[in-house]
Formats: structure tokens, sequence, C-alpha cells
């Protein structure tokens, strides 16, 4: 490599123009690498609990119903977001479904 060729090392993260190696901030945008982004809240807890709650309310699942609550109990737990209330009130309403339905299945037998 000769010492007249640039080097691209990354990409301005808010216009998206190539950024040579040694820059610290980006001659297009003013972008500056010494900005900080507030983090993003992970949001999994909670949308693992709503599948699991919904799928439970489709399906009448017991042992789904409980990891619904759990999930969402977790999430809560961690300040993720209020989602998880909704997972583990339909985990609810899934474990109560399955139970009314329980019987109907244990007379057929």
């Amino acid at each position: 490599m000769s010492s007249g060729e640039k080097v691209i090392t990354r990409v301005c993260p808010q216009c998206g123009r190539v950024l040579e190696e040694g820059w610290k901030s980006c001659p297009y945008c003013g972008w500056s690498g010494a900005e900080v982004k507030p983090p993003t809240k992970k949001r999994t807890m909670s949308r693992i609990s709503i599948i699991l709650g919904v799928v439970s309310f489709i399906v009448a699942g017991i042992p789904l119903g409980i990891g619904a609550i759990f999930c969402g109990a977790l999430a809560i737990s961690r300040d993720e977001d209020k989602l998880g209330i909704v997972g583990i009130i339909l985990g609810i309403i899934g474990i109560i479904l399955a139970l009314m339905v329980l019987p109907l299945f244990l007379s057929v037998l």
C-alpha cells in the first residue's frame, strides 16, 4: 500500500458517508465521535411474555401460561417496560381457559 492511499475504516452513523482513518468527526455533517446516543431498552422478556400469553390463550396451555406470567414478571422487575403486564394477563386467561376445557377432555376419555 502506498502512502497516498486512503484507508476506509468506518462510516458516519449520522449521514452514512465514508470516514477515513484518523478522522475523529465527520467533515460532511459535523458528527463527532464523542456524541453519545441514549441506550435503547431491550424488550425481549416483554415480547416473549406476550407471545407465550397469546399462544397459551389460543391452545389453552397451562405451562405456556405459567411461562408468560414468569417472563412478564421478569420484564417488569428488569424495568424493561410495562408490556410485561399484558403477557401476565394473557397467561392468566390462558390458564383459566385450560382449566375450563380440561374437564371436557377428561369426560371424553
